[in-house]
């Protein structure tokens, strides 16, 4: 999974829970003049070693029978979350809704730190109200790579758990 994608599970991870939301980009289209909507983007990423030369040990594929070793590092994630809407209570609904969705839930891989936003303005360009918001988190980014040394896959955790 490359870096690219975290926006759009993140946006997925939202509209699971009923929440309106899109990925930022690659541009996803929404309807103007419709329901309140959440356009999530990867706003900075932040990466640091997790552990020697990035080396986080071993772990045991039971499909393939074999030992398999993980590399990866630290990541701290920050999402810019603009909320769209017709009427400017409904950016605040829509905040409000999102806040709930992360009281009850985390996005898998994703630890949340925190959940700020701004003020509502009215957004001439797209005809709605905005409200802008940011999300901040950590994960682990890690490669589990055979016993070759050939890379499998990437992925994004929360926490490692070999």
């Amino acid at each position: 999974m490359g870096l690219q994608t975290v926006a759009e599970q993140l946006a997925g991870f939202f509209r699971k829970y009923g929440v309106n939301a899109v990925a930022a980009w690659p541009c996803e289209t929404w309807e103007a003049g419709g329901e309140p909507v959440a356009t999530v983007e990867l706003k900075r990423w932040e990466g640091g070693p997790a552990g020697l030369k990035d080396y986080l040990g071993e772990r045991w594929n039971e499909e393939k029978q074999a030992w398999e070793e993980l590399y990866g590092s630290r990541a701290k994630f920050t999402f810019a979350i603009g909320l769209y809407s017709t009427t400017a209570a409904d950016c605040l609904l829509l905040m409000e809704k999102i806040a709930g969705v992360l009281q009850q839930k985390r996005p898998d891989g994703l630890t949340v730190q925190s959940l700020t936003c701004g003020e509502t303005k009215y957004d001439r360009e797209t005809g709605r109200f905005l409200r802008q918001a940011e999300l901040t988190g950590q994960a682990f980014v890690y490669a589990a790579a055979d016993e070759s040394g050939v890379f499998l896959t990437f992925e994004v955790r929360g926490e490692l758990n070999p």
